[in-house]
């Protein structure tokens, strides 16, 4: 579950560039409700996400000293965007919300697909790369 009742004055961001995390140093409280998220409100939008996204990830995964090559890259660039469609779709049910189930899904894929291409740019494992 994600945290979001919280005392803001004794909560922090953690310092991930991504999925940042809420640490709370006390109790926190339980939504008894569904809360709507709405991330995007257009395709624009998601698209401007990953970019920046990708981006954010790339540099971590880079710090993290994680390359391209081998089985890396199959397992980076081929499977594990597929993996994160399957979870997507099938896992979470994004199958239960028909086309945009879909859609959704296959941007989650294309955004980690993204962000590892943009990791293979940044080590120099495509040529031509520029940071």
């Amino acid at each position: 579950p994600v945290v979001r009742l919280f005392r803001r004055d004794r909560a922090r961001f953690s310092s991930a560039l991504v999925h940042e995390e809420v640490l709370v140093d006390g109790p926190v409280g339980d939504l008894h409700t569904d809360l709507l998220h709405w991330s995007y409100d257009s395709l624009a939008v998601h698209a401007a996400k990953t970019r920046l996204y990708s981006g954010l990830e790339a540099r971590t995964l880079e710090r993290e000293g994680v390359r391209l090559g081998g089985l890396a890259t199959w397992w980076l660039l081929v499977l594990r965007p597929a993996w994160v469609f399957a979870r997507k779709f099938v896992v979470q049910r994004g199958w239960r919300e028909g086309w945009h189930g879909l859609v959704l899904s296959a941007l989650a894929a294309f955004g980690v697909f993204v962000a590892n291409v943009r990791l293979a740019e940044r080590t120099g494992w495509l040529q031509g790369s520029a940071r």
